[in-house]
């Protein structure tokens, strides 16, 4: 537990500029990519960018992670969901919250990451997102700096 520990405490350190992890499948990494996605709604609320390999991928993760981890979370209920928000411009994949944004796109199609300002990128699965004709689709964010 020390290893998850510390990947959690990354997240939240202003010093750390970027997180690369290499990990084993199925060890609960979505899980705490989604508790940090709960620290910046909350704590340090920002305009949020999590990228997955499909759509499906994306939809599945709102539905399965972010939808059952945000109700069930004291802190964090209603946070993404948009009852606050009266302009009613929440969809399933984009979300307002006080101070930031989710957004959760597909890196299937590049231009999904060419339109989007974020200062949190979370990218998960990174290895089955597949190199289009426009090259690596995580070359573009990293570069935009």
């Amino acid at each position: 537990m020390a290893v998850a520990t510390r990947d959690r405490d990354c997240f939240t350190d202003p010093a750390v500029e970027r997180i690369t992890l290499q990990k084993p499948a199925r060890c609960g990494f979505s899980t705490l990519l989604t508790a940090a996605l709960g620290y910046f709604a909350t704590d340090d609320p920002s305009p949020i960018l999590c990228v997955l390999p499909t759509e499906s991928d994306a939809r599945d993760y709102v539905v399965s992670d972010v939808e059952p981890i945000f109700a069930a979370t004291p802190a964090l209920r209603g946070t993404p969901s948009g009852v606050d928000d009266q302009t009613d411009r929440n969809t399933l994949l984009h979300r307002r919250f006080a101070g930031g944004s989710l957004k959760v796109v597909a890196a299937r199609a590049p231009r999904n990451l060419r339109r989007h300002n974020a200062r949190v990128l979370i990218i998960d699965e990174a290895d089955a997102c597949e190199a289009g004709a426009e090259g690596n689709p995580f070359a573009s964010p990293r570069s935009e700096r």
